[in-house]
């Protein structure tokens, strides 16, 4: 055990995992896991990317309250140092399991929040995943809903579909939901028929009015000849799902009951 735990300040922080679990099976004294602990926590310091991993070894070797302290805060340091939002939220998703305390939580939102308007779409996806396991203020929430808003008309379908996913997480406010339906109806006729199908499937989660319903109509319309079979098939079954039950009647030349 000795042996194992002299190597372990000295080893590749990849090596620390197997040297952990051979040092749990000779049945370590309290003593040594204290060691143990220390080696990894100094590790975590020097090497933020790994925090994820050695913090499931730390955690096997039952740390004090004072060792989780130093972990949360080698976390909290780390952060605003992480290369891409992905590597924030695995930082976040190791210091929830030390249970953070409240100004700790609110230094780790802090970054988070600096963050974002940084962030592209993949990043602002993790980003506010971290965000939501440390209990967001109103004001935070407001920052990072606005973030993703701000998003919107420089990206694609595909990408504006993720963000709409995002925010509605963040229980977006009527006037918010408002700024992003025109963010959408706006990138209507700058897109091919094809991606006119996934706008629009994107917008009507956000419950357009009648005259954004209109618009979104119109543009279907006028793309209608550009579209190939599938598409034009597809470009139908929204503009039914666009129209009201007794406009689409009355299109048909049917009188509604």
């Amino acid at each position: 055990r000795q042996a194992i735990i002299k190597t372990l300040p000295n080893n590749d922080p990849w090596n620390i995992d197997k040297l952990i679990n051979t040092l749990l099976r000779l049945e370590p004294t309290e003593a040594e896991r204290a060691k143990a602990r220390q080696a990894i926590i100094k590790t975590l310091a020097a090497e933020s990317y790994r925090i994820p991993n050695l913090l499931h070894k730390l955690l096997t070797l039952d740390p004090n309250n004072e060792e989780q302290a130093e972990t949360r805060q080698a976390i909290i340091t780390a952060l605003p140092h992480a290369d891409t939002g992905e590597e924030i939220h695995y930082l976040i998703n190791a210091l929830s399991k030390l249970e953070p305390t409240n100004t700790e939580q609110a230094k780790a939102r802090h970054t988070i929040i600096t963050a974002l308007p940084h962030a592209d779409t993949e990043e602002i996806h993790y980003l506010i995943n971290a965000l939501s396991k440390l209990e967001p203020t109103n004001t935070e929430q407001a920052k990072a809903r606005h973030t993703i808003i701000t998003a919107l008309p420089n990206n694609g379908p595909w990408n504006i579909d993720k963000l709409i996913n995002t925010l509605l997480r963040l229980e977006p406010t009527e006037a918010e939901r408002a700024k992003a339906r025109q963010a959408i109806i706006k990138t209507l006729p700058n897109n091919d028929p094809s991606n006119i199908d996934k706008l629009i499937n994107t917008l009507l989660r956000l419950e357009p009015t009648n005259t954004e319903r209109t618009k979104a109509r119109q543009t279907v319309l006028t793309v209608l000849s550009e579209a190939g079979p599938v598409t034009f098939y597809i470009l139908v079954r929204l503009l039914r799902r666009l129209t009201s039950v007794n406009d689409w009647l009355a299109a048909l030349g049917i009188e509604s009951a």
